[in-house]
């Protein structure tokens, strides 16, 4: 499948994500050659809200405290699971989005925390 969209030209951008995580795996010898959208996705989890496969936590509250013990998160919240901006998406991906910034799911793409330093 990824050869016939390569060979008619229906390859998918690679966002600004994927663009650096192809990157990251090239420079660190793990790939030999740049990997695409649909690859990158089938091999990370970089977001999988509600897939019942999934085995990680996303954003985890505790590793936030283990990794920055002198600091007390406050509040924390991802968003943008597709990895696009909201108004790119069509009407099913934004109810999706919706569902998933509204439980507070941990699997987006991007994510905002508040902290405070213990004193």
């Amino acid at each position: 499948m990824r050869y016939l969209r390569r060979l008619f030209g229906k390859e998918v951008p690679l966002s600004p994500m994927a663009m650096q995580a192809s990157t990251t795996l090239l420079e660190n010898g793990i790939i030999r050659t740049p990997m695409d959208q649909s690859s990158l996705y089938a091999v990370t989890d970089v977001h999988v809200p509600g897939h019942p496969m999934k085995s990680a936590r996303g954003i985890d509250d505790a590793d936030l405290k283990h990794w920055m013990p002198e600091m007390n998160l406050l509040a924390r919240h991802t968003y943008r699971f597709h990895d696009v901006d909201y108004a790119q998406l069509n009407k099913y991906q934004q109810e999706q989005e919706l569902k998933w910034w509204e439980s507070n799911d941990p699997h987006g793409a991007t994510m905002a925390l508040v902290f405070k330093k213990n004193i």
